[in-house]
């Protein structure tokens, strides 16, 4: 009796995620971010890798990448890699058996020393100024990223502070 009460509870809950997941794959806009430390003793070899991986991998589409120099803040020195703008299906199709990720793992990764914060971030299109980063990347030879830390108890203040800095930049 246990099973069917499960089976029959999976059968009904099971449509309502797939439902969901479809609407979720056309109503947001997210950046995969990876921060770099580069190893600069090798760095002219971590450029051209780098810049081979790139074209052959990420030049077009939603998996289309650009790499920042950080030139302020505690990363300063460092690389962020970005992807986007993409959806969460688009990793799905990067992780075919292509070789993707052989070719970063021995023609990139050898001449990195770090890699840290890989992360997936939403792009709140009102606030954004960047709407999105367009097929030819202009006119934003600059990048503002903002990292804030926030405890629980001061989170409904953001959304004040966020509107405020978007009218600023835009």
């Amino acid at each position: 009796m246990k099973h069917l009460i499960l089976l029959f509870t999976l059968l009904l809950v099971s449509p309502v995620f797939l439902i969901a997941q479809d609407e979720d794959d056309e109503n947001y806009v997210m950046f995969e971010t990876l921060v770099i430390t580069p190893d600069y003793e090798n760095i002219v070899e971590l450029e051209e890798a780098m810049a081979n991986h790139n074209k052959k991998y990420h030049s077009e589409g939603p998996t289309r990448v650009n790499v920042y120099a950080i030139n302020s803040g505690p990363n300063v020195g460092k690389w962020v890699w970005v992807m986007g703008p993409c959806m969460f299906r688009h990793f799905d199709e990067r992780m075919a058996d292509d070789g993707h990720g052989k070719d970063w793992r021995n023609n990139v990764l050898p001449h990195v020393e770090d890699l840290e914060h890989g992360e997936y971030w939403s792009m709140n299109e009102k606030l954004s100024t960047v709407q999105p980063l367009g097929d030819d990347r202009g006119p934003y030879p600059i990048l503002f990223v903002r990292y804030n830390e926030i405890n629980d108890d001061n989170i409904y203040q953001m959304d004040d502070f966020h509107e405020k800095v978007s009218a600023v930049m835009k």
